[in-house]
This record gives C-alpha cells, sequence and structure tokens, in this order.
C-alpha cells in the first residue's frame, strides 16, 4: 500500500492505492475532518469491504484470461493478488509477538503457530522486532518467507515491551488480538482449538487457562479457572468480582483496541497490568474457554519479571 495525503484547512484527504508486481489494482480516497476519526476509520473499512473480485473479474477479465476494455493484459494475476489480499485482512485473530534479542527461543515460539494450512489462514502472527541486535529479525524474516499468509515481521527502534504491544495494536487485521511474549510459546494443539471457539463469540474479552513452565527445573503447573464453564459468556462484573485475568491468558476483540486508542506505555517496563486494565471500560462480556493455549516460561535472568531483571531495571 502507498499513502498520500493531501490537507485543506482542517481536512487531510487520503489516498490509498495498492499495488502488486503489475502495478496499480485498487485505490480509493477518504477525507478526515477535525478529529473525526471513527468515522474516518469506517469510510477506510467500508471501502474494503466493498471490493468484490467476481465483478471485477466479469467487468475487466475476457474468457482467455487477458484484460478487456481497455484494462492491463495481465489483469487477471492483478485480481487474483486482490482477492489473496482480501483473504488477509478477513483474519479472526492476530498474535503480536514483542521479541527483543530472542533468538535463543524464537524458533520453538514460530514453530508453535505451524499447524494445518486452513487453520493458518485464519490468523495472522506480527513478530515486532524491538531492536534487537541478534539473529531475531532474521528468525523472523524465514518464517515470514515460508509462511506469507501467516507470518509477517516488523522491525523497530527499541522502544520497550509496551511500544512493541502498541505497534502490533496498529498493524492488526484480526478481529481479536493476543500477546505472546518472544521466549515464550503456544500448547499448538489448544491454540487450534481457540482459534475455532473464537468464531463462536463477539465477547469483548475472551480468556483461557494457561501453564507456567519453569526454564530452571524444565516442570509445567496448569493455571486454571476452574470457576467458569466451557464456552460460556458472562458479564463483565461476573467476571471481574471473582478474579484478575493476566495477559498470559487474555485475548481482546481488536475493535476495543483500536476504536478506543488504547496506548500501552512505552520505554518502561512491567505494562502487562496496563493491557490487561486499559480496555476494562470498554467490555461488556466475557467468555471462557476450558483451553490451555499460553506456555509462560519462567525463571530466566534475562526476563524483565525475574528479580535480577527487576534489579537491573531499578538501577
Amino acid at each position: 500500500w502507498i499513502v498520500s495525503t493531501d490537507e485543506e484547512e482542517d481536512t487531510v484527504v487520503f489516498d490509498f492505492c495498492y499495488y502488486t508486481k503489475h502495478g496499480l489494482d485498487y485505490g480509493f480516497c477518504v477525507e478526515l475532518t477535525g478529529n473525526k476519526f471513527d468515522g474516518f476509520l469506517r469510510e477506510v473499512e467500508r471501502n474494503c469491504e466493498d471490493f468484490d473480485p467476481d465483478y471485477e473479474a466479469y467487468r475487466w477479465i475476457g474468457y482467455d484470461g487477458h484484460g478487456k476494455c481497455g484494462a492491463p493484459y495481465h489483469i487477471k494475476d492483478i485480481v487474483d493478488e486482490m482477492e489473496e489480499a482480501k483473504k488477509n485482512m478477513d483474519k479472526l485473530l492476530t498474535v503480536v509477538i514483542p521479541s527483543y534479542n530472542v533468538e535463543k527461543f524464537l524458533n520453538q515460539t514460530l514453530d508453535s503457530f505451524v499447524c494445518d494450512e486452513a487453520v493458518m489462514k485464519k490468523f495472522e502472527v506480527i513478530v515486532v522486532d524491538d531492536g534487537s541486535k541478534d539473529n531475531t529479525a532474521k528468525i523472523g524474516k524465514e518464517y515470514a518467507d515460508k509462511y506469507p499468509d501467516t507470518f509477517r515481521v516488523i522491525s523497530k527502534e527499541n522502544g520497550g515491551h509496551g511500544s512493541t504491544i502498541n505497534c502490533g495494536i496498529r498493524n492488526a487485521v484480526g478481529k481479536y488480538f493476543k500477546v505472546v511474549d518472544g521466549d515464550d510459546w503456544v500448547n499448538t494443539a489448544d491454540f487450534v482449538k481457540l482459534v475455532e471457539d473464537l468464531e463462536k463469540t463477539e465477547s469483548e474479552y475472551v480468556f483461557t487457562n494457561y501453564y507456567e513452565y519453569y526454564d530452571d527445573v524444565n516442570r509445567q503447573k496448569a493455571v486454571d479457572f476452574p470457576q467458569f464453564k466451557d464456552g460460556t459468556e458472562y458479564d463483565f462484573a461476573d467476571v471481574a468480582n471473582k478474579v484478575y485475568i493476566p495477559m498470559h491468558a487474555l485475548v481482546i476483540k481488536t475493535s476495543v483496541l483500536k476504536d478506543n486508542n488504547i496506548v500501552i506505555d512505552e520505554k518502561c517496563f512491567y505494562v502487562d497490568v496496563e493491557y490487561v486494565m486499559f480496555p476494562v471500560p470498554f467490555v461488556n462480556k466475557v467468555t471462557f474457554f476450558d483451553l490451555h493455549v499460553y506456555m509462560y516460561r519462567l525463571a530466566l535472568s534475562t526476563q524483565s519479571v525475574s528479580i535480577l531483571g527487576f534489579q537491573k531495571h531499578i538501577n
């Protein structure tokens, strides 16, 4: 995509153009007046949703597969790429992987998302490289090259854990949003079930059980929420009065984060609570699924949550 702007007093005209190797294949303009971001975003979404590959094919492609009515000779290739791009905009889940110097763990992390091809088309994994000095970005790129419909890599200057989450929110296209740190991973079998279960809910918050994995003794412990029933939707107050949902258990509806401009503090540590709490005013319903999805690695001295990590960051 290439986006250009033209400013006129309090109005900015955004010109969105999508290009493939064949040239420009789709474009539209949207005006932003003042701070009316909600209307602006709705108009962008409408333009994307209104694109109909079947109609475009009927209008511009001849029976021989080549362009007609003045369309480029390779128009069929263009429409095919547009259709594929539209599929990638209809993801059910975005998983963001905050990553800083995690080359030791990242293969295990990303491998845990490799599953049935039909399932992988339903979610995206964005590796946000936070200015790593090792091979973090290179490893992420290998997965993006091998599974281009699922994995993406965004490299940026170092800004801390919160900045990687913010970057993920800005770039997410999934209906739901989850954070999995670059030194953690997921239980693949239950992650696949979670993706399938997300098709059954509209709750703003979704949560699951998870595992704590103690790296120093190679042992895992289940963290369960037995007071809740599988697949049941609750009023937020009924859940909040019983339990605190940590980041590792949580999946958030992406529109809650985007529409309410949720931004996590950057260049600081211990922002997990902000990620969980900032969307709370906009949450009405919560659904629980009896799955163990997140594998939360503990006892690493490099972690910000470890005692040595805490001492380092305080100093």
